[in-house]
C-alpha cells in the first residue's frame, strides 16, 4: 500500500505546465518587447531617413533666377535653408519624435556648414543631417526600471548627400 502512494505521489505532474509557464514567460515577454521598441526606433530613423533625402533634394535645386539681384537671392536662400529645416522638424513631429526642433537639423555644403547663404549656390554637394538627437528605448513598452532615466538613450542621425544640380 506504501509503494502504490509512493508510485502516484512520484509520478503527479500536476501543475508542471504553470511552473514551465513562469518560468518561460518572463522570457518570451522580454523578446517581445525588444522587438517592439527595436522596431520603434527603426520606424523613427526611417522616417528622419526619408525626410532628410527630400530636403536635400529641395536644397539641391535651388538656383538663383535670371535678372535676380544678389541680395535677393540670397534673402530666398536663406528662407529655402529655413524651409528644408522646417520639412525635417514638422516631418519627425508627425512621426511621434518628442522634442525636435531645428537645432537638431544641419544643412552643410561641401562637407562644412552652409553659414553664408551662397554657399549653397558654390557648393558641389549638399548635405542634411540629423544631430544630436537620440530616442529612449524603453519609453513606450517599459521593459524594465532603470533607476530614474528608465530605458536606454539610442542615438538616431540620418543623414542624405546629394549633388547640388542647381546653378
Amino acid at each position: 500500500m506504501n509503494k502504490t502512494k509512493l508510485t502516484r505521489w512520484g509520478r503527479s505532474e500536476r501543475g508542471a505546465a504553470a511552473v514551465e509557464f513562469a518560468l518561460v514567460l518572463p522570457v518570451l515577454l522580454l523578446v517581445v518587447g525588444g522587438a517592439i521598441e527595436f522596431g520603434r526606433a527603426f520606424w523613427f530613423y526611417d522616417s528622419l531617413a526619408k525626410v532628410t533625402r527630400d530636403a536635400a533634394r529641395y536644397l539641391t535645386m535651388v538656383k538663383c533666377n535670371a535678372g535676380e539681384s544678389a541680395s535677393d537671392c540670397n534673402v530666398r536662400l536663406v528662407n529655402v535653408v529655413a524651409n528644408a529645416k522646417g520639412m525635417v522638424t514638422t516631418a519627425a513631429t508627425a512621426a511621434g519624435l518628442s522634442d525636435f526642433d531645428d537645432t537638431k537639423v544641419e544643412v552643410r555644403c561641401d562637407g562644412s556648414l552652409c553659414s553664408a547663404p551662397a554657399a549653397v549656390l558654390g557648393s558641389t554637394y549638399v548635405t542634411v543631417a540629423v544631430v544630436d538627437y537620440g530616442i529612449r528605448l524603453g519609453e513606450w513598452l517599459p521593459i524594465g526600471y532603470l533607476g530614474e532615466a528608465a530605458g536606454y538613450n539610442l542615438g538616431i542621425q540620418p543623414y542624405t548627400t546629394m549633388r547640388y544640380m542647381g546653378g
